[in-house]
C-alpha cells in the first residue's frame, strides 16, 4: 500500500508491503450478529476470541483475530487464543447465547 500525497513523492507505509493475506481458523465455536433487523455486523469465534468480524458486508472480514493481548511491560506477554484454554457454554437451552471463559494455562480466569 502506498499514498501519494498532493502529487509529491511516493510515500510507502511502514512495513510495506506487509505479509500476504490469511485465512482463519474455520474451526468455528460459533457465528452471531445483533439481534436488530438494522446492524450489518457478523462475527465469529473460534479458540476462545472473535476470530473475525463483517462489516459491512457478510462476505469479507474486515477484522481478524480480536482479542485480548495481557503484559507486564516487562517479561510477562500472554495471548488469548494461544495461552488460554476455553470453554463455550450455553446461557439456556434452545438460546441461541452463551457464555466464553478463557482461562490462562497459568490458572487465571478472564
Amino acid at each position: 500500500m502506498y499514498m501519494r500525497i498532493n502529487d509529491g513523492p511516493e510515500r510507502f507505509a511502514p512495513g510495506w508491503p506487509g505479509i500476504p493475506p490469511r485465512w482463519t481458523s474455520s474451526s468455528k465455536t460459533a457465528i452471531g450478529t445483533s439481534l436488530t433487523a438494522h446492524s450489518r455486523v457478523w462475527f465469529t469465534l473460534s479458540h476462545g476470541i472473535l476470530n473475525e468480524i463483517y462489516f459491512p458486508r457478510v462476505d469479507q472480514a474486515c477484522t481478524r483475530d480480536q482479542e485480548f493481548l495481557v503484559t507486564d511491560g516487562k517479561q510477562f506477554f500472554s495471548e488469548e487464543k494461544r495461552d488460554c484454554t476455553f470453554e463455550s457454554l450455553p446461557w439456556e437451552p434452545g438460546v441461541p447465547l452463551f457464555r466464553l471463559t478463557n482461562t490462562s494455562v497459568e490458572g487465571a480466569t478472564r
